[in-house]
């Protein structure tokens, strides 16, 4: 039998365009769409690179290489950090910024989602490209939506068109990913995760 709503579906409004039924049935079966989600916090990671973390505090470091921004036993985030051609070329650094973000583990059946740049990236699932263009598809149990829609995670980007990935998992795990020509930015908000550690704290601040 079909479902009363699509959770997926208008996910990046949700407070917006969902109707409050919507809200309730979706929250209280998928977990998606509730209000002020109890134990809930965001880390956001943007530039060269700056990182906001789950214990409230900030960030900045100028290393390249591959680092887990979470690592818990059910889910994995990784992050891939080099310098690119614009910091090189206009700020004369070798500063880096993420240049592609993973998800991964038991939450989501052990799938791989992997999102790059526009320029030199994609969006894959498991290693095949999926929505080359915008639209909505799904990685195990993760829904993928890929649209124009949602708040910047750094604004002073906002004068470039927007490109942006929602990856909707189980247990209320969102991950937005703002795409641009040569790197990322990103913001996670889930809940805590028994051994949780990694880039973006483990909610002990």
């Amino acid at each position: 039998p079909s479902l009363p709503f699509d959770c997926h579906a208008g996910l990046s409004e949700w407070r917006a365009v969902w109707s409050v039924p919507k809200k309730e049935w979706c929250c209280q079966h998928q977990a998606l769409g509730c209000e002020g989600q109890s134990g809930s916090r965001s880390c956001t990671i943007w530039g060269d690179p700056h990182i906001f973390t789950f214990d409230r505090s900030r960030l900045v470091f100028y290393s390249e290489g591959d680092f887990w921004i979470v690592k818990s036993p059910s889910l994995n985030i990784q992050g891939g950090f080099q310098a690119t051609d614009w910091t090189k070329q206009n700020d004369q650094t070798d500063y880096s910024s993420m240049t592609r973000i993973i998800a991964s583990g038991s939450i989501i059946g052990n799938h791989r989602i992997e999102v790059g740049t526009i320029d030199a990236g994609k969006i894959t699932c498991d290693g095949g490209e999926v929505l080359p263009n915008f639209g909505t598809d799904h990685c195990g149990a993760a829904a993928i939506t890929y649209d124009q829609n949602g708040r910047l995670v750094d604004d002073a980007m906002a004068f470039l068109p927007h490109r942006t990935v929602h990856m909707a998992l189980p247990d209320g795990v969102l991950i937005q990913v703002n795409r641009w020509p040569n790197f990322i930015n990103a913001k996670i908000t889930m809940r805590p995760i028994p051994g949780q550690v990694g880039l973006c704290g483990d909610f002990n601040g």
